[in-house]
């Protein structure tokens, strides 16, 4: 459950990512009626993926913050490293981390391939396919490490037929999303 200061920064959040995000275009026009389904809704979704035991989180190729910020926001207990190579969108994520307060997240720019790990939990959201997410996740995190990875509508898991994973179906309620994907190492 979230409490109020947890709301009011979802709500600041979404303006941020209406506005700012939109004219960086890290939102489409048709999304901004939909900002709440389509993004912060899916978004908080991982938080409930992420084990206890769980500290260091990193959210791969960050773009707007989705979902990155959501959990920083959802989940004060761990630390986020929002990465992202495009200036613009770490810039956005900079503001967002100053503007929203969030102690817990900092912004990495540049390649994935240059962070260091270990992670306990990754997270790719329109990143890449199933398989690369994994690859990079892979590299970064411990041995008992995740990836939350948010898998389009027509998944096709053959793509990941030689990982480990357990796939979470989105509620009914997110119409247009597909299934939060959790990777391990066997």
């Amino acid at each position: 459950m979230l409490d109020d200061g947890q709301l009011r920064a979802l709500d600041r959040y979404a303006e941020l990512l209406t506005t700012k995000g939109r004219s960086l275009g890290l939102l489409s026009a048709a999304d901004v009626p939909k900002v709440w389904e389509r993004h912060i809704f899916d978004g908080l979704r991982g938080a409930a993926f992420i084990p206890d035991h769980a500290r260091m989180t990193v959210d791969l190729g960050s773009g707007g913050g989705v979902p990155g910020v959501l959990v920083s926001i959802a989940r004060p207990d761990v630390t986020v490293v929002l990465a992202e190579e495009r200036r613009g969108r770490a810039a956005f994520l900079e503001l967002v981390v100053e503007v929203l307060g969030l102690t817990n997240a900092g912004v990495s720019f540049g390649p994935v391939q240059r962070l260091d790990g270990p992670f306990d939990v990754a997270f790719a959201r329109a990143f890449a396919d199933p398989l690369t997410s994994w690859e990079m996740a892979a590299r970064l995190l411990g041995p008992s490490g995740t990836l939350l990875y948010w898998a389009g509508v027509s998944l096709d898991v053959s793509q990941i037929a030689g990982i480990d994973h357990q796939i979470h179906p989105a509620s009914p309620a997110l119409a247009d999303a597909g299934p939060i994907v959790i990777m391990s190492r066997q």
